[in-house]
């Protein structure tokens, strides 16, 4: 992982937040876009080839499947990417809770009809896009 510090600049632009999740791929930090004033999340590669390898077609994927299409369809709209101290950066608009997250949220009982109708809406919407 790339040890990631609170106030931190990385590419001196995006200053780090916090920290929001880290598993297999690397980590997620909430950092603020200083040229553009606003939140956005970096998702970081650890430092093993085949990982800022896989990073990089992930990016690649993205820029496909997004195109220069504004409507992005449900999908996370990716902002750039680039290399940064062995490591490779994608970054994303910030998002709230990922649905992972909200269903594992302590006392989580069940969607709403409206919001579950809203996630499949989303979702197929997606789908529709990547067929």
């Amino acid at each position: 992982f790339y040890r990631v510090q609170t106030g931190e600049q990385i590419a001196f632009r995006y200053c780090v937040n916090k920290i929001i999740d880290a598993g297999a791929f690397g980590q997620v930090c909430m950092c603020h876009d200083i040229k553009n004033n606003v939140d956005v999340a970096l998702k970081i590669s650890k430092n093993k080839k085949a990982e800022v390898e896989n990073a990089a077609v992930e990016a690649k994927l993205l820029k496909k499947i997004l195109g220069n299409d504004p409507d992005r369809h449900g999908i996370v709209k990716m902002l750039e990417c680039f290399p940064f101290r062995h490591h490779f950066v994608i970054v994303f608009e910030f998002l709230d809770k990922n649905l992972y997250k909200y269903i594992k949220q302590p006392g989580f009982k069940s969607f709403d009809r409206l919001l579950l109708k809203s996630v499949a809406r989303q979702c197929l919407n997606a789908l529709e896009h990547l067929r």
